[in-house]
This record gives structure tokens, sequence and C-alpha cells, in this order.
């Protein structure tokens, strides 16, 4: 049973990376033609690296790009789908080791699910009713019986649908849950950590999301919702604070903005915490540990300035607006993943408002945390310079990273210097 990367839980990765300084080259683009609502990335030719599926809202299909095995890609083949496609999630619907596709089509009321052949090609369409305007759907193992479910967000009835796997691919309709007004983005993750897949549903028009928490059978939620920004327009999961649960983060369309809610434990939420960037329209967010310290950092995808936003971790979930792209055509949609396989994340973005996908491959260049002076070289003077910032209490000589600057900071930092740097 497989799914693709970025489905429905992101976890920080191995907290002993080595940092680095990001670097993004030029963008590059392709074809996918009819206004991208949707980017999603995964191995779609079990050839071991990251292919891209873009859903098009203007001509009613998919876009498939094949990745060389360096981030470059093959022209797109396109598959028809139904009638306004705003989403599209990867996962192994029937059990066959290869990524299947499901495609939710706003103004047909239907979710498409075209079956992968095993090489990255795609049978015809087969289409299930679901709600009113369906504009999000997220995959997973909902009832726990080994097989990958799909859950609708149902933009114009406010609800959800569930579809449950019969075992081989083929689907039965499940109980609806009620939401908030005007849901635009699921995903899932078991937040309260017991063993069951939860939904996150962010409301755009009442400004928060639904936090519906699984019983066990995949088609009965309890909900609690949690304000957000102003028209929280994309909902992800990861753990931000690195304390073993998962937190949440949207985007906010008309705040130009993103609202972070840490998991006080089982489930529950604080009050989000709002990052201010640009003041634009904020589309699209993606979690991801882009400089390779072990935490996960927020990409988020501004509309209206036609940026893409880089937000690092400090390691306990709060945010530095760090660095900022500019994209060819105005960005509304992306997603992460290593496409040229050289252990850094890298950047695929969609537009609606052209026929091009971009590109940005990272050439994470690495760091050294001891080379204080910053010449390449571990000597006496990098020592002098660290103890010159600790006894300035300068944040950058906290090695332990509690937020305290003490002996144990010393220690960790000639640990390092004697461990050298790669």
């Amino acid at each position: 049973m497989a799914f693709a990367s970025f489905l429905f839980l992101v976890t920080s990765s191995d907290s002993t990376a080595q940092q680095c300084a990001l670097n993004f080259l030029e963008e590059s683009q392709y074809l996918a033609e009819g206004g991208t609502w949707s980017v999603t990335l995964g191995d779609l030719d079990g050839d071991g690296d990251f292919d891209s599926v873009t859903a098009h809202s203007f001509t009613d299909d998919v876009t498939v790009l094949l990745n060389n095995g360096d981030g470059t890609f093959t022209q797109g083949q396109k598959y028809g789908v139904g009638d306004d496609p705003r989403s599209v999630s990867l996962g192994d619907l029937d059990d066959d080791n290869d990524l299947d596709m499901v495609v939710a089509n706003a103004r047909s009321n239907t979710v498409s699910i075209l079956y992968n052949l095993g090489n990255g090609t795609f049978a015809a369409m087969l289409s299930y009713p679901v709600g009113v305007f369906p504009e999000s759907a997220v995959l997973g193992d909902f009832d726990s019986d080994g097989d990958i479910d799909i859950v609708v967000a149902n933009g114009g009835s406010d609800n959800t649908s569930v579809l449950l796997n019969n075992g081989d691919g083929t689907f039965f309709i499940g109980l609806q849950s009620d939401l908030g007004n005007g849901p635009i983005s699921v995903i899932a993750g078991d937040v309260n950590l017991d063993g069951y897949l939860d939904l996150i549903v962010a409301n755009a028009v009442d400004n928060d999301v639904s936090v519906l928490m699984n019983n066990g059978t995949g088609e009965t939620f309890s909900r609690q919702d949690y304000g957000t920004g102003d028209f929280p327009e994309f909902v992800v999961l990861g753990d931000l604070d690195d304390d073993g649960d998962l937190d949440i983060a949207t985007a906010n369309f008309q705040g130009g903005d993103v609202s972070v809610l840490l998991n006080s434990g089982l489930g529950a939420f604080e009050a989000e915490q709002r990052y201010v960037i640009n003041g634009g329209q904020f589309s699209s967010v993606a979690l991801g540990d882009l400089d390779g310290d072990g935490d996960l950092d927020l990409v988020a995808a501004d509309e209206w300035y036609g940026l893409i936003n880089i937000l690092l971790n400090d390691g306990g979930g709060v945010f530095i607006d760090y660095q900022k792209a500019s994209m060819t055509d105005r960005p509304y949609a992306l997603a992460l993943a290593d496409l040229d396989s050289d252990s850094d994340l890298d950047i695929v973005v969609g537009s609606r408002s052209s026929n091009h996908v971009g590109v940005l491959l990272n050439s994470c260049t690495q760091t050294c945390s001891v080379d204080f002076t910053g010449d390449g070289s571990l000597d006496i003077f990098d020592v002098f310079a660290f103890l010159d910032a600790f006894n300035a209490m300068d944040p950058v000589a906290d090695f332990t990273g509690d937020g305290v600057l003490d002996i144990f900071d010393v220690f960790g930092f000639l640990d390092a210097f004697n461990a050298g740097c790669p």
C-alpha cells in the first residue's frame, strides 16, 4: 500500500541533519495548460523520483509531468476529468503498488478516479457523486481496514463526503459530516494520537478550521472549531514545535498571512499565531525542512504579489520571514519534494492565470554552525568569536536550543568544534 509523500502527514527530519543556506536556482517552466488549481507530487512511474500532477479548472483535465530524474520533466500528458477540477490527490487505491489519482470536480459535484496502469499512464476516469461544489479531497485509511479511503470537503453543501474503499479500489458512499461555511481545503492526520486519522478542514467563509475527531469507523466524527485569519484557503498539518503531535497551519487569502495553531496535546489547539508577511493573497502553504536543521519550515504562495515566501522555523514552532522568490506567473498552488535527488527540498508552483508550472530547484549550501568567523576554517578565532557572542547573550550561541545561555551551550559548541565541519 503506497501513498504520495505529502498527502496527510508531515514530520520533521533527523535532528542531526546539517543546516544549509538556501539557494534556489532560476525558475524552470513546463507547459500545463488550463489554469492550475492544485499541484501534487509522487512517484507515478515507479522509477524512484517525484513526478508532478496538476489540476486545471479551465480545461477540465489534469496534466502529468514525469521527472527525468534530475528535476527536469518530460512533456506533459493530459487526462480528462470532471467539470472544474479543484484538487488532485495521489494514493494506491487498488493495492497494486502504484499511485492512483483522485480529483475533486467542483461543478460536476463528483470525484474522478484515474487508476495508474503501472508506468505513470492512467486509465480513463471513473466518477462518484459527492456533495455540492467539492473543493478538496484527502486520502487515507479512515476506517482502519488496510485500504485507502477518500474524504471530500464540499464547499457548496458545507459538509464532507466519505467514500470508503471496498478493498479493490471501488467505493461506497458513507455518512456525511457537517462543517462550517465554505469548506475549501481538507487534510488528515492523527491529531489526538489515538491511532485513527482525524480531519482538519479550512472553512473560508467562517474564518476558522474544523477539527473532526475520528471515532474509529471512518464515518462519524466529533467537531471542534478554531479561529484563523481571514479566508483560510489551504490547510496543512505537521509537527511544528517538535513535541510529537501534529500542529495546523493555514494560508489566509484575504489577510495575506499564515496562521499557526499549535497542538496542546490530544488534539486540542492553542489560539492561532499569525504571521503577516506581504499583506497580499496567500493561497497555499506547504511544510518541509528546507534548510536541513531538523524542523519544519513554511512555504507560502502569495498570488497577489507573485511571490513564494519562505518562513524558517526556530525549532519551537516560531517562524522568521526569511526569503522570497519572485515567480514568472502569479503562484496559486505549490508542493515540495526532492526533485533532483540531492537531499534537499525543491518547490513546484502552479498558477491559475497561466499555462505553465514553475519549478524552483534548491541548491542548499551546507553551512558549519561553529565557523563563527565565516572563513571556512576552524581555528582559535572561532572559539573567541563564540565566547564573545556568549558573553553578549547573543542567541546564536544557544547551541542547545533551549532559549537559555548556560554552560551546556559551551559544551555543545566545544563538542561540535572538536567534531569539525563536513
